[in-house]
């Protein structure tokens, strides 16, 4: 949810601010930049964020405004705005990604005799504790853990495979 609001507040300045561009005087505009990235600095969401930007006129190559513009910031790229805003375009707010668990081969006494096979769905947070809500690694692994022993599957004679 937080990087939903802070993509969501970084396109609406972005928005803003070029919608303006062409409608206001130099100096301005270059006040309503500082206004709006001040606005932006303060908002909560970004209280234990690592921020720096810069804006530019790529007409003259003029800086309108800079917040730590000069400083390494690891790695952040506002095009993880476009990413983020074509999959809630194509998969929609509700989309949870789906990794599998499944099986070749055939349960025996327990024992697998087969192949584990992990299906992965493309999740970006499989295995991590963020964002909120995902899985940890621990909590993934004691999941996949219960669901071969409710398969009734406490050993595996073939490979892993992912």
């Amino acid at each position: 949810m937080r990087s939903q609001l802070l993509a969501f507040l970084i396109c609406a300045l972005s928005q803003n601010l070029l919608a303006q561009s062409s409608l206001t005087a130099p100096g301005a505009y270059a006040e309503q930049v500082a206004t709006a990235t001040r606005r932006f600095l303060e908002n909560d969401v970004l209280k234990t964020a690592n921020v720096g930007l810069a804006v530019v006129d790529v007409k003259t190559g003029q800086v309108i405004e800079s917040y730590r513009g000069s400083q390494s910031v690891v790695p952040a790229s506002i095009l993880k705005l476009s990413t983020t805003a074509t999959a809630l375009a194509v998969l929609g707010s509700d989309y949870r990604f789906q990794t599998e668990l499944c099986y070749t081969g055939e349960i025996v006494d327990g024992e697998l005799r087969g192949d584990l096979v992990i299906v992965g769905g493309g999740d970006p947070s499989l295995g991590t504790d963020r964002p909120e809500g995902s899985l940890g690694l621990d909590s993934l692994l004691a999941r996949w853990t219960r669901a071969l022993r409710t398969a009734g599957i406490a050993r595996v004679t073939g490979d892993v495979i992912g």
